[in-house]
């Protein structure tokens, strides 16, 4: 095969479920020069056994098998493995639209300033219905204020990147585990712009077996280490998370992040990974993760508008379980913690406007 211009790297941990749909959905692409990296990351189900059957048939996958590792040192892999000018993201569980590789190389290929190209995605549930479409910013001045609040707004299986540039700030770090995507377009973007097509590529699959409480809770703080890092490095500082294995909250504490707003980002994870459980249809599992969360960062201790966002959140799940009267009853919780809800286009029993957009998947079982 002659060299690709692009290299789609991809981490599988027990992904068999969706893999083949995934799988099949880049081999369709209508841009015809790529190389497919695949790192099994050490799978039990029959994830290994699905791989073997497509690298058999097709000579653009090339398969590489491991013990698990996680995500981070798995993609370091692969992408250390690229031979192509740009290295496109995909996950085991999401569909790429058949013209989305074509498309974003002809945007990379146009527009020299960027250093990594996303685009639009439509989320779908388990069995592939639509459950909407996300409004992704597209312009960079845009995508660095979002980025700058802690939204991350390039969907990490959507991206396509230029290979010198990830090699150039070291590929993704493993002390901001489970924010590695955040904190990789944070740092390219001190030195290149970034983009988001305005057009969906990628179908984005939410599903309740992808959430881990733990796992949401180390993206929060991890998130938050990033953001500082970003802020010193702007600053002509050293980045503090080259000289650590991982982020903790003492690390933070140590580093003048209050508790206060550590718990605060912590709550917004609860609540991003409830409605995404909710968007799914994993209402119960939704509705667990706010018990948790009421225990887990104390109410009295939240900013009103996540104890707003909460009682939204409840509000919507009571509501769609048929339990009417305790729905108003949560939304008139919501009102009066944060009564400035009402300025809002006020949809109370759907997906309450303060969640913060997030691309990184809770859980690593299909991505790596």
């Amino acid at each position: 095969m002659h060299e690709p211009l692009v290299s789609v790297v991809m981490s599988v941990f027990n992904g068999a479920r969706f893999l083949r749909e995934s799988i099949q959905s880049i081999l369709n692409q209508s841009f015809r020069s790529f190389e497919f990296i695949i790192v099994n990351d050490g799978s039990t189900d029959d994830s290994a056994i699905i791989l073997e059957e497509f690298a058999k048939v097709d000579p653009r996958i090339r398969l590489f098998a491991q013990p698990n590792l996680g995500l981070v040192r798995s993609l370091n892999r692969g992408c250390a493995l690229a031979s192509g000018r740009y290295i496109a993201r995909m996950d085991a569980d999401d569909v790429a639209l058949p013209g989305r590789l074509e498309a974003q190389t002809e945007f990379l290929e146009k527009y020299l300033t960027v250093g990594v190209v996303g685009g639009q995605v439509e989320y779908i549930d388990a069995s592939g219905k639509s459950l909407r479409q996300a409004a992704m910013v597209v312009a960079n001045a845009r995508i660095m204020a979002s980025l700058e609040r802690g939204h991350c707004v390039i969907v990490h299986p959507t991206v396509l990147m230029r290979r010198d540039v990830f090699e150039r700030v070291g590929g993704y770090r493993q002390s901001v585990v489970d924010a590695e995507d955040y904190d990789l377009w944070l740092r390219i973007s001190d030195a290149h712009q970034l983009a988001n097509l305005d057009q969906v590529v990628l179908k984005y699959r939410r599903h309740g077996g992808q959430i881990s409480i733990k796992r949401f809770r180390q993206q929060a703080i991890s998130n938050l280490a990033a953001r500082l890092a970003s802020g010193l490095r702007r600053r002509g500082l050293t980045d503090p998370l080259d000289l650590i294995d991982i982020v903790t909250e003492q690390w933070l504490t140590d580093m003048g992040i209050s508790v206060a707003a550590q718990r605060a980002d912590i709550a917004r994870a609860y609540l991003t990974s409830a409605g995404n459980l909710s968007d799914s249809g994993s209402d119960a599992e939704a509705l667990e993760l706010l018990v948790c969360m009421h225990s887990d960062t104390p109410i009295p201790e939240l900013p009103s508008n996540l104890v707003c966002d909460r009682h939204l959140l409840l509000a919507r799940l009571m509501w769609k379980s048929g339990f009417r009267a305790k729905g108003v009853l949560e939304l008139a919780r919501a009102i009066g913690a944060h009564p400035a809800v009402l300025a809002r286009p006020l949809k109370p029993f759907i997906r309450p406007t303060n969640l913060r957009s997030g691309s990184a998947k809770s859980d690593r079982g299909i991505g790596g």
